[in-house]
């Protein structure tokens, strides 16, 4: 049987790619080309481009799927991290085992008195966990975040005892929750923290698909009401993205963590106190395409790849 060039091709990327998520080479997608670095991946990101790009958050990392940094900035300082809890709230309601399809009623215990915060869950809004972890994960709703914690077995107490306890069982020694929704600044981590944090949710099918679903819509009280997600860049960029989660409070600034592909490589962006809407986007952008810019330009070069 007679092979194709291009199917040849494609059939030795896409095991190329097999091989490389399962930990035994490392692939890189430049230019549509596929490309087997001579470098361990511990050397891969050492070599980047000098002319690193200006980036308006305090505390960051980048790491690897190896786990090693790439770019890091005050990473293990204990910060503030806003809605960036959520994604630890939703690990504990799905590692309860709970039925997700159970309604749960919103409530006046849910409403946000500390920050005063908006929300269209109006109370008497009835829901099953799996719409509200959609809802929470996509749009950062509070109310959805504390109405699971809330009808967690043991209450919101014990909801927030198993949080911490998730966090040390993760490596999250840095860390501290005092909240399900991340509205309590005492809700703390380091950048490197994060990283854990992104690694151990990206395990979650219903994380990674929530986290990354553009928008939606659901039946409430005042009847079909479309909710989007509170990333930008997942609603209107091209980047690879596949775990995304927002955050802000005024002691937080704006936060946001990340796990994107750069060049075919998933790597985790850890994004602390921003000041501006949009400013840990914009450094996340700025970031990918550098990053992209300098491990291709690197490789082919060593690869003896030349481009017009």
């Amino acid at each position: 049987m007679m092979i194709t060039k291009r199917l040849l091709g494609v059939t030795l990327f896409s095991l190329a790619v097999s091989l490389a998520s399962n930990g035994f080479a490392t692939v890189l997608e430049c230019h549509g080309s596929a490309l087997v670095p001579d470098l361990s991946p511990s050397q891969l990101w050492t070599e980047l481009d000098a002319d690193a790009p200006p980036l308006e958050s305090s505390s960051l990392i980048v790491v690897d799927r190896f786990g090693n940094p790439i770019v890091s900035q005050d990473a293990t300082t204990p910060h503030p991290i806003a809605s960036i809890t959520k994604l630890m709230t939703a690990m504990v309601i799905l590692d309860a085992g709970l039925p997700l399809e159970r309604e749960l009623t919103i409530s006046e215990e849910d409403v946000d008195t500390l920050k005063h915060s908006s929300s269209r869950l109006s109370v008497g809004t009835r829901l099953s966990r799996y719409e509200l972890l959609q809802i929470m994960l996509m749009s950062s709703d509070n109310r959805a975040a504390h109405a699971l914690a809330r009808n967690y077995p043991g209450g919101t107490r014990m909801f927030v005892a198993e949080m911490n306890a998730k966090a040390r069982d993760i490596g999250m020694y840095d860390t501290h929750f005092a909240d399900a929704s991340g509205l309590n600044p005492e809700n703390q981590a380091s950048a490197w923290d994060l990283v854990r944090l992104v690694q151990t949710a990206s395990l979650y099918p219903l994380i990674t698909r929530y986290t990354t679903r553009t928008d939606g819509d659901f039946e409430l009280k005042q009847g079909e009401t479309h909710f989007v997600n509170t990333n930008r860049l997942v609603r209107f960029s091209k980047l690879p993205i596949s775990l995304s989660k927002t955050g802000y409070i005024h002691e937080a600034g704006r936060c946001l963590v990340s796990r994107v592909d750069v060049a075919n490589q998933p790597l985790i962006f850890i994004l602390l106190g921003g000041h501006t809407l949009t400013g840990p986007q914009q450094d996340l952008s700025r970031l990918h395409k550098w990053l992209e810019k300098s491990v291709c330009a690197q490789v082919e070069s060593s690869a003896g790849v030349h481009r017009k």
